[in-house]
């Protein structure tokens, strides 16, 4: 299944503006909440933080991969965000993060789970498309590229 299949378009921004993770965390489970996805938007977000606060999910300068496995969801689901400006991930090479893959599942699904995690390593792993990622005009210009 592509990444694109896992993502309802309402959950995709480009360019948006948000102070911190909180914000963002919030922003992504009410939007997946929206959609019937999430049955508590603020659990998931709880259980982002949680996750963040282990350790960063910033996997590649500018890139991050929060993900959280919860009972709220229904299936595997992704949300992609590129932000305005750059934000602090505490990444290992200390570069704020622009493209974030939110990953959110069930607890029992973890097969599936780490399967994602890794399409969605490959996929940043090839310049030409992280370039693009970092570079669409529009939520629909970046999920064309997903697909």
């Amino acid at each position: 299944m592509s990444l694109a299949k896992r993502i309802d378009p309402s959950w995709v921004a480009v360019d948006l503006e948000v102070e911190d993770q909180a914000e963002l965390f919030r922003w992504v489970t009410e939007r997946m909440a929206s959609t019937g996805f999430l049955a508590d938007a603020d659990a998931a977000c709880q259980r982002l933080l949680e996750r963040e606060r282990i350790v960063s999910t910033a996997i590649c300068p500018g890139v991050a991969v929060p993900h959280a496995r919860c009972d709220e969801v229904k299936g595997i689901g992704l949300c992609v965000v590129r932000l305005a400006k750059g934000m602090d991930f505490a990444a290992r090479d200390g570069q704020p993060v622009r493209l974030i893959f939110a990953l959110m599942g069930p607890p029992e699904a973890t097969a599936e789970h780490v399967k994602v995690l890794g399409e969605i390593a490959r996929l940043i792993q090839q310049r030409s498309k992280l370039d693009a990622l970092l570079n669409a005009e529009s939520p629909e210009a970046l999920l064309a590229i997903l697909s």
